[in-house]
């Protein structure tokens, strides 16, 4: 099942995301919390967001305890168009009291209020996906396979190449069919986003579903391929080992090994990794993205071409997670017909 575990990140990982949904929507923030601590004070909020003539305060934090009833006090006091005070868990009592006394002035968002809030734009799905995607059991199961099969070729011996090796047929088969379910799936579904006509129609809610969907399906492909892998090799890795030292300069192991890597680096909105990337957290580009689209339509158009213009959603879904996952099926379906060619 995927969710996101919200009370893990810390307060300044919730605030890169707000910084960033709000960054993306073309807001200037200023992040004081990061940025300058005693302007945090001054300023009442640890972000504050300014677009035209509107100033959206927010102030972040994880369980709003009576010691914050300070900075709830600040916050009040400042003559901002709206006044947010974000909260991942429930406050206490006595926060929460005094939070009642500035009901008019303070807006009091709860996680899922803000993560509702994400799901109204392209830009917060954008997050929302990969946030889903960076705690997902599928990114877990994935790396430690590729991390445990990577250690494999640095203790090969060279010799076993001579020794004969059984072949647990139903094991292969089963895993022959796990790497199918987890390549034709995203094969049809890149094929359906690549229809101008189908892709002139959806919605971006839909897009994200089918994101949400594929997610799910290759989650649970993967946990049961890692799961009859890790009992066929049990008792005999020699198969393995074999597979290896036949063939292991094919294209479909330096798949594997460049999604070992590429899957590394596309997991930093996981709680305890996006601190270390905040600085790094910016503007997710959508209007530059259809602007660009836009020209390249009219560029076509020109020469008697159609193009219909990909929506900035169903791009980034199809090229960014699709295109990459199909990869992996394709490579972990060729391993187990060269295990059926030993």
């Amino acid at each position: 099942m995927l969710k996101i575990p919200w009370g893990e990140y810390s307060e300044e990982e919730i605030q890169g995301i707000v910084y960033q949904y709000f960054l993306s929507l073309d807001y200037r923030v200023d992040w004081f919390h990061l940025e300058d601590k005693n302007k945090e004070k001054q300023m009442g909020c640890d972000l504050l967001c300014s677009k035209d003539k509107e100033t959206i305060a927010i102030a972040v934090k994880k369980r709003p305890k009576s010691e914050d009833i300070t900075q709830l006090q600040r916050l009040a006091r400042k003559n901002y168009t709206k006044r947010i005070y974000l909260s991942v868990e429930k406050p206490t009592p006595s926060f929460r009291d005094s939070a009642k006394k500035y009901g008019e002035k303070i807006v009091t968002w709860e996680i899922g209020d803000f993560e509702r809030l994400l799901r109204t734009e392209d830009q917060g799905l954008q997050i929302l996906a990969c946030i889903y995607y960076s705690n997902s059991d599928f990114v877990k199961v994935s790396v430690n396979f590729l991390t445990n099969l990577h250690s494999v070729t640095k203790v090969i011996d060279r010799q076993e190449i001579a020794r004969n090796v059984s072949k647990p047929m139903p094991c292969l088969w089963q895993l022959k069919d796990l790497a199918v379910t987890m390549r034709k799936p995203v094969e049809i579904l890149l094929s359906i986003l690549e229809d101008p006509t189908f892709v002139k129609g959806v919605k971006s809610d839909a897009s994200f579903v089918i994101f949400l969907k594929t997610l799910e399906s290759l989650e649970w492909s993967m946990k049961s391929f890692v799961d009859i892998w890790t009992r066929m090799l049990k008792n005999d890795d020699s198969i393995l080992r074999q597979t290896l030292l036949k063939y292991g300069n094919r294209s479909n192991w330096g798949d594997l090994w460049h999604f070992e890597d590429r899957v590394k680096t596309d997991t930093m909105y996981a709680p305890g990794t996006l601190k270390n990337h905040l600085g790094g957290l910016g503007k997710i580009e959508k209007k530059e993205y259809e602007k660009d689209e836009q020209k390249l339509s009219v560029s076509f158009k020109r020469r008697g071409i159609q193009y219909e213009p990909v929506p900035y959603l169903v791009n980034y879904i199809r090229e960014s997670f699709l295109r990459g996952h199909f990869g992996l099926g394709l490579a972990l379906e060729n391993t187990i017909d060269q295990m059926f060619e030993l």
